[in-house]
């Protein structure tokens, strides 16, 4: 037999071990500082004991500013899109979607088929609570039902997501807090053929909507967040984790993430 046990940890902190009785486990801890476990082992005749020194370190601050993407240095060969905060997270161009210029900028254009949608960092969601999720979209004609925008998900089906719904308009999905999806329909219909720019922002679970710097809707005690994601994501623009779901016919010239919920004076004057 085998016991993992702790023997010394900082003052208040809480700690779990998953399988103590194995001799592999895993440990979770909620504050910084030292911890000592003592695993001991018995076959029965003899018992021997050794101790292990585990030092965690405080997180850093997250950056105010995750992600920013304007895809004019986008990489046509690697279809690499840089982050312009310098917080390094890069998204990728899949299946090619095309790459236009309008009035000096770079759009990514996006055909409505599996050929052209954006992948997103798997590391965006790592420990972010409160958000702004910020994006200017152009749509080619009326969109079909469901599609997204933009998405957030794993694979234990937890998601935040942007969609279209019934005349272009404007639907929230989030995860409740019992697990379940709760989709809102906002109200806002998008109309073809002009760019718009839509802002979500998450405090303390509750979203509002924004379009062109107005609060258009408001949903409260969602239960979402992205920190308690799983491993294994499907963060993308343009489309859902399933593919026979639609995908986004238009055009995207910015997209951007911060790490804290924009007050309504801040989303007018971005």
């Amino acid at each position: 037999t085998s016991m993992w046990e702790v023997i010394k940890k900082p003052e208040d902190a809480e700690v779990s071990i998953v399988n103590p009785d194995k001799l592999i486990s895993d440990i979770s801890v909620n504050k910084p500082g030292t911890y000592v476990l003592k695993l001991t082992v018995n076959d029965g005749a003899l018992e021997n004991s050794d101790q292990l020194t585990i030092t965690v370190k405080e997180d850093n601050p997250l950056p105010e500013t995750l992600a920013h993407y304007d895809f004019e240095g986008t990489n046509s060969v690697k279809r690499l899109i840089p982050d312009l905060s310098g917080a390094g997270n890069n998204s990728e161009a899949v299946s090619y979607p095309n790459l236009e210029t309008e009035e000096g900028k770079t759009v990514i254009s996006m055909s409505g088929s599996y050929c052209g949608y954006v992948r997103l960092s798997q590391n965006l969601t790592k420990r972010v609570g409160d958000l702004t999720v910020n994006v200017d979209v152009l749509l080619n004609g009326t969109q079909v039902p469901g599609t997204v925008i933009w998405q957030f998900a794993d694979n234990a089906d937890q998601a935040l997501y942007l969609a279209l719904g019934s005349s272009n308009e404007l639907v929230i999905g989030a995860t409740r807090t019992d697990g379940t999806i709760q989709e809102t329909a906002t109200g806002m219909q998008i109309g073809s053929g002009y760019w718009k720019n839509i802002t979500i922002t998450l405090e303390e679970g509750s979203l509002l909507l924004y379009v062109d710097g107005e609060q258009i809707c408001s949903v409260e005690n969602s239960g979402v967040c992205l920190a308690e994601f799983q491993e294994t994501q499907y963060n993308y623009i343009g489309r859902t984790k399933d593919k026979q779901s639609a995908f986004l016919n238009g055009k995207i010239n910015s997209f951007t993430m911060k790490s804290k919920a924009m007050t309504a004076g801040e989303v007018k004057e971005a």
